[in-house]
Order: C-alpha cells, then sequence, then structure tokens
C-alpha cells in the first residue's frame, strides 16, 4: 500500500490553494506520496514546496481516504494548512497553480476533491474515514494513467538523466480501543512469549485496512464492531509502517470473547495494565488524542 498527503491550504481571502495536475489535467489539491519513514505532516509540507513554492503549517488532520487502486492503493492522509510564506510559481508536475474561490473552483475537477475542500471550508461538518468505490469509468482512467501515461513520462525522464524512483510501500497496522461498560480496555495475550497488546492488524487486501481490520478481529474475538473514533497515526521509525487506532465498540456478540482463538483475553483499566504489554500500545491507549470522529 502507497500512503500520500494533500494539504487544504487556505489564504487569509478564504481562497483554496489549487493545483493543475501535469498527468490528469485537472484541478486538485497539492500533495503527493510519502517517502520512506516520512511523516504525512512533513510529506505534506515538502509536497506543496515543491508543487506550488509556498510554505505551508498543517492545523489539523481533515480525515483519511482510502484509493483501492490494485497494486498502487494509496491510503490519503488530508490536512489543512496555513499559507505562511513563499512565492507562488509552478512546477513540471502542477504547469498552473492559483487561488480560488470555494464557490468559484475551477473545472475539471474530481466530484471527491470539491466535497474533500467542502469539508474542509464547513465548521459545522463532522470530519470521517472514507473508502472509495471507483466507478468503472474511473477504473479505466487509472488504468490508463498506470499502463499508458505514467510509463511514457517514466521513459521521458529516464532520457533526460532524471530517471523516476517510486515510492515506497508502507504497511498499515490497525489497532482497537474496546471499552467495556465499566470503562476497561480488552487486551489480548496471543501466547505464553508474546506481550499483552491490544486487538490489532496489519496486513494488505483490496479493502481499506480499518475495513478488513473489523473482519478479521470482529471474527476472532466474536463481536460485531464498530468504528467511533481515530486517534493520532503513530508512525514507526523504520520499515515504513505506521498505525491507525481506533475506539470501537461492540453492536453484537456472537460467542464468548476469544472463545477458541488461543489467547488469553481479558479487561484493564488505563493505567493498570499487565507488566508485561507492548509499549506502543500502552501509548495509544494513554495519548487520548483523538483525531477524527466518525459522522
Amino acid at each position: 500500500m502507497r500512503v500520500s498527503a494533500n494539504a487544504i491550504a487556505v489564504n487569509d481571502s478564504g481562497e483554496v490553494l489549487l493545483i493543475l495536475r501535469d498527468d490528469l489535467r485537472m484541478w486538485s489539491v497539492p500533495g503527493g506520496m510519502l517517502d520512506p519513514n516520512e511523516p504525512p505532516t512533513a510529506a505534506v509540507v515538502r509536497e506543496v514546496r515543491e508543487e506550488t513554492g509556498l510554505e505551508v503549517k498543517p492545523l489539523r488532520l481533515l480525515g483519511l481516504q482510502y484509493w483501492p487502486l490494485n497494486q498502487t492503493a494509496t491510503l490519503e492522509f488530508n490536512y489543512i494548512c496555513q499559507v505562511q510564506a513563499g512565492e507562488m510559481r509552478p512546477s513540471p508536475e502542477s504547469p498552473q497553480v492559483g487561488f480560488f474561490a470555494p464557490t468559484a473552483l475551477p473545472r475539471p475537477m474530481l466530484s471527491a476533491r470539491r466535497k474533500l475542500i467542502n469539508t474542509a471550508l464547513s465548521p459545522a461538518a463532522s470530519p470521517t474515514w472514507q473508502a472509495h468505490r471507483l466507478a468503472w469509468g474511473t477504473q479505466l482512467g487509472w488504468w490508463w494513467l498506470l499502463h499508458i501515461v505514467y510509463p511514457f513520462k517514466n521513459l521521458r525522464r529516464k532520457w533526460q538523466g532524471n530517471p523516476y524512483i517510486p515510492p515506497p510501500s508502507w504497511q498499515v497496522e490497525v489497532c482497537f480501543i474496546l471499552r467495556d461498560e465499566d470503562g476497561r480496555i480488552l487486551w489480548l495475550k496471543p501466547n505464553k512469549s508474546e506481550p499483552w497488546q491490544l486487538p490489532s492488524y496489519a496486513g494488505s487486501g483490496s479493502e481499506a485496512p480499518w475495513e478488513t481490520a473489523l473482519q478479521v478481529i470482529g471474527r476472532m474475538l466474536g463481536l460485531q464492531l464498530e468504528l467511533q473514533e481515530l486517534h493520532c497515526p503513530s508512525i514507526h521509525q523504520t520499515g515504513n509502517s505506521l498505525t491507525l487506532t481506533f475506539t470501537a465498540q461492540a453492536i453484537g456478540q456472537n460467542k464468548r470473547i476469544g472463545d477458541g482463538i488461543g489467547s488469553q483475553v481479558d479487561y484493564f483499566r488505563p493505567g493498570q495494565e499487565p507488566k508485561q504489554a507492548r509499549a506502543e500500545h500502552l501509548d495509544y491507549v494513554a495519548s487520548g488524542n483523538v483525531l477524527l470522529r466518525q459522522g
């Protein structure tokens, strides 16, 4: 899976920073793929600088979007940003750059991008995580880009002595914080040699990582789970990996929790977890940094 970061950057007049993408020939918000082990906040600052010449400051995470493009499936971080400095200029990836009033956005532009901008500028809107389902026409367009346009552009770059370096693949882990009626959190111990840990899943598939985790973890625990909140994403220092930690709730129970999974399962109050627990999972529980709330 690839990971990208986009900026919804607004100037003092309330106008939105947009670029005309060289590949799609459509208007969009600036952004791009993360470099190896690069936090998405750093990536969004770098991409805006490269594509527009402007310096921005990420203010908050607006939402996550998942694009199911087979081998190039992408998890997208979208940040609301503030323009701070710089001189606006185009780039090879963005031949046109400009600020536009939200009521006069240029065309052509993907409807998903228009919706993203409207959500960012609406104080009453509740940000969410979203998995896109691509229509056949969109899939055909992406096939044309991946198999015709991009190979030609990459070959041209190679001839110019600037060969294309593909973005890295990322491993995305999803952890769930499940509380009972007394506020205790569910932990499990897979076997005697492993530490206690939150219910988690790291794997790839054709769905958004949180959708796959809901199915796998729910089946493992014998629960029907529903996501509630997303805590601060954690970027690991090595291995191009990140963790998304969700608060979830059980909306149905098919059997006793953990029955037949070969794991020790128990509830613990925050701050009273067992000594042998994964340190990073303890941090996820203690952080309490909720960024997104499902609307």
